[in-house]
């Protein structure tokens, strides 16, 4: 196979560039992600997700910090099923969030489909929203220790929390990464991540943000 980070990059650059150059109101976040895996059993495993992301002064959301707990399955041929609660707090606004996802693996490539029911204060109802993804991956290097990967993800609003606004799809991501794998329980991942998020009263909102992961499995 030939170099696997320059046919993800390649991927990459095609997907941040698809959409029209119009003007664009561009933001810069960092997000610090450590996450911690135990294995129940063999099918069976329990995540843990802390991140927190410090956003420029203008952002009215300010930091946010979140945590997540996963239950997860695995199932036969590549494919997992999983359950969530998140809760996430900023100086904008406070949000409990309850995920389920199906997501399989076949060779080099990801899928995954996320529904989220997101119970934000103050807002007048529910909100939903539908995450599609497809991605790549691929392990190179002495060991096979590196990991690079690319995946673009879509953001469908099914039901917004404020009753006279319409669904639809309200932004995309693009994100690019690599992995390495410190020991076997232990890796380090750092990417870039590009979310358009569409505005059709005003310029859309472009985020660029540096991602750093550690994971851990106990």
């Amino acid at each position: 196979m030939g170099n696997p980070l320059g046919s993800l990059t390649c991927a990459f650059l095609a997907l941040s560039t698809a959409a029209p150059a119009l003007a664009t109101d561009d933001r810069i976040e960092l997000w610090i992600t450590p996450k911690v895996t135990a294995n129940l059993d063999e099918n069976t495993s329990v995540k843990g997700e802390f991140s927190y992301r410090s956003r420029e002064e203008q952002n009215v959301r300010g930091e946010t910090v979140l945590a997540r707990l996963w239950i997860q399955q695995d199932f036969a041929d590549g494919l997992r099923l999983a359950a969530a609660i998140e809760r996430r707090e900023n100086q904008r606004n406070n949000e409990t969030r309850f995920m389920q996802q199906a997501s399989f693996r076949k060779g080099l490539f990801d899928a995954r489909v996320r529904f989220e029911q997101r119970h934000i204060e103050g807002a007048q109802r529910l909100s939903l929203r539908l995450r599609p993804l497809l991605g790549i991956s691929d392990t190179f290097g002495p060991d096979r220790r590196w990991e690079a990967h690319a995946s673009v993800e879509l953001q469908w609003t099914l039901q917004k929390p404020d009753r006279l606004a319409q669904g639809g799809v309200t932004a995309y991501r693009t994100d690019i990464g690599l992995t390495y794998r410190l020991r076997d329980n232990l890796n380090l991942g750092v990417s870039y991540l590009r979310q358009r998020n569409f505005r059709p009263q005003g310029e859309d909102q472009i985020l660029h943000i540096p991602v750093a992961t550690l994971n851990l499995t106990l």
